[in-house]
């Protein structure tokens, strides 16, 4: 009988441990959601909010879909993601000019061996 009660009991403070875990979990991610909704009033890009708030880009768009940002920060935007872009096509640039040197150093090489 004492058995009984006590499993019944345990079985009650797992279940309010369940719950007091689920209610932190809940708040959270509020707390998270709250955060990522101020910074991106500031103007960040989802990049940006992703090296504070640990969470999937996905998620960040379910969170600031009500998040209208002004003009000027629109623009601020667009010319990071332009700016990105730019360093990108002259990384590739320079790996392409990269591997072509490679390629015509390794033809200059076995001429000199082969003749």
């Amino acid at each position: 009988m004492h058995y009984i009660v006590f499993c019944t009991l345990i079985n009650k403070i797992k279940q309010g441990y369940a719950i007091l875990r689920m209610v932190t979990l809940v708040y959270m991610k509020n707390k998270l959601k709250r955060k990522a909704q101020l910074l991106r009033k500031r103007g960040l890009t989802y990049s940006e909010i992703r090296k504070t708030i640990p969470v999937s880009k996905s998620t960040l768009s379910l969170w600031l879909r009500e998040v209208g940002l002004t003009k000027i920060q629109k623009q601020k935007i667009t010319e990071k993601r332009l700016k990105a872009s730019l360093r990108g096509a002259q990384q590739r640039r320079r790996d392409r000019i990269e591997r072509t040197n490679k390629i015509y150093s390794d033809v200059k090489i076995k001429r000199r061996y082969t003749r």
